[in-house]
This record gives structure tokens, C-alpha cells and sequence, in this order.
């Protein structure tokens, strides 16, 4: 209920932010519209264009920060996919039997975002190779767990990789959102925010 709850509240605010970036679109178009007519007009006017040059330069800020903000809420909720995932080896591991559809790292929605949409906006930031290494690994950790549930083998005959493999799944997830943090502050640093 707290993940679906969860899950909820990042797409609310994930639509709240694309209606804020159309709107920043929507005002940018409006000002840049507004200086070329004061441009125009005689010089006794250059105070006015100065005024409204400010106001178009907080329109682009206002639409690059809510760029950013969008990439945020995406992340979030790739977090919280993550974290529903690990519950659902968890769980699994519990009734020993699949509870859930286990797909690798290509085939996860953030996988696929990954190697398509991904490359195109982060492709050349540092930090997007290394979500693609720790993405990589949480997936293969919690596999070799799911691996065993498959083949219908003993749970308890192999508590120690279970284990390790949790252990290594948590060490990565933790890797991992830490680089999706970086991701979106070498983002902002590229637009020219300060993050």
C-alpha cells in the first residue's frame, strides 16, 4: 500500500512538474515575443527591454530548473521500482515460489529508459556509466536468488547466497541511487544551475 501510495504521489508530482515546464515554455515564447516589440521601439525605451530581457532570463531559469525537477521525480520513482523489486525477491524467497516476473536490467522500465531515452539526455555525464555498472549488478545479485526459486531448489540449502546476494543487492541499490543523485546534478550543472 505505501509503494502504490508512493508510486501515486511521484506521478502526481511528476504531472504537476510537466504542466509547471509547459507552462515556463508557454511563458518563455510570451516574453521572448514581448522583447522583440520593445526592441523595436525607440531607444527612450531601453529600460523597459532591460526589464523584460530579466524577466525572459527567470522564464529560462524558471524552465531549466523545472527540467530538473522532472528528472528528480523520474529518478524517484525508478528508486522506488527498484526497492519494490527487492521486496518482491524478498517475498518470493518467503513463499518460495515466484511471486513476480523478474526481468534484467535491459528489460526493467528503467532499463529500457535507459538504453533508449537515457542515452539520448545523459549520454557523456560521468555519472550515467556508472548507474548503468550498479544497475547491472543489483539485477544479477537478486537473480542468483531467483535463479534458485525457479530451479525449485532447497531455500535453507542456500540461505548463505541468498545472503550475500541480498547483501550485494542493497550495497548496489545504495551505489546505484547515489549515482542517479550525481546524474541529476551533473544535469543541472550542464543546464547552469547551481544544484
Amino acid at each position: 500500500k505505501l509503494a502504490e501510495r508512493t508510486q501515486k504521489a511521484t506521478e502526481e508530482v511528476t504531472q504537476a512538474i510537466a504542466i509547471l515546464q509547459e507552462e515556463s515554455k508557454n511563458t518563455l515564447a510570451k516574453s521572448e515575443k514581448m522583447v522583440e516589440i520593445t526592441q523595436a521601439s525607440a531607444k527612450s525605451i531601453t529600460g523597459m527591454t532591460n526589464i523584460l530581457k530579466a524577466f525572459q532570463d527567470t522564464a529560462l531559469n524558471n524552465e531549466k530548473l523545472t527540467e530538473i525537477l522532472a528528472t528528480q521525480a523520474f529518478l524517484s520513482s525508478k528508486k522506488l521500482d527498484h526497492i519494490i523489486l527487492k521486496n518482491n525477491v524478498y517475498s518470493s524467497v518467503t513463499q518460495e515460489k515466484m511471486t513476480f516476473k523478474f526481468t534484467d536490467h535491459y528489460n526493467c522500465a528503467f532499463g529500457k529508459w535507459y538504453y533508449s531515452d537515457g542515452v539520448k539526455e545523459f549520454d557523456g555525464l560521468t555519472s550515467f556509466k556508472e548507474v548503468e555498472k550498479h544497475h547491472e549488478n543489483f539485477h544479477n545479485a537478486l537473480y542468483n536468488i531467483v535463479e534458485i526459486i525457479e530451479n525449485n531448489e532447497d531455500i535453507l540449502k542456500h540461505r548463505e547466497l541468498i545472503f550475500k546476494s541480498f547483501e550485494t543487492a542493497e550495497k548496489e541499490s545504495q551505489e546505484l541511487f547515489k549515482e542517479m543523485d550525481k546524474l541529476a546534478e551533473e544535469k543541472a550543472k550542464k543546464l547552469g544551475l547551481q544544484f
